[in-house]
């Protein structure tokens, strides 16, 4: 699997991975395992995922603030046999409150 993060934002971020069992390289911990992505750089995680299963991903960088704004996400991995299911559906819900026009509250 490759997974290219180019992070147009101004601050740093840095992927984390719930639940694939990767080498750390790739399960970036900003200053543990790995240097954050600063702003208008990018990053290429690659790494063959070892189970199949539904897993999420999100920031290790100003983590609530990201993740308020839509950085984050599901992962499915496919079984190499197909287990004879109908469909999947996955779900990633989020909760913040607005102000009325719109905007984050605090």
């Amino acid at each position: 699997m490759h997974l290219r993060v180019e992070n147009g934002t101004e601050d740093h971020t840095a992927m984390h991975w719930h639940g694939l069992r990767i080498a750390n390289a790739m399960d970036r911990v900003p200053y543990l395992t790995q240097m954050p992505i600063a702003g208008g750089e990018s990053f290429d995680y690659t790494f063959p995922p070892p189970d199949a299963g539904t897993f999420w991903y999100h920031p290790h960088c100003m983590t609530m603030a990201q993740m308020v704004h839509g950085l984050t996400g599901v992962m499915v991995i496919r079984e190499a046999e197909n287990p004879g299911f109908d469909g999947d559906q996955a779900v990633n819900l989020r909760d913040f409150r607005l102000n009325d026009d719109g905007t984050f509250l605090p």
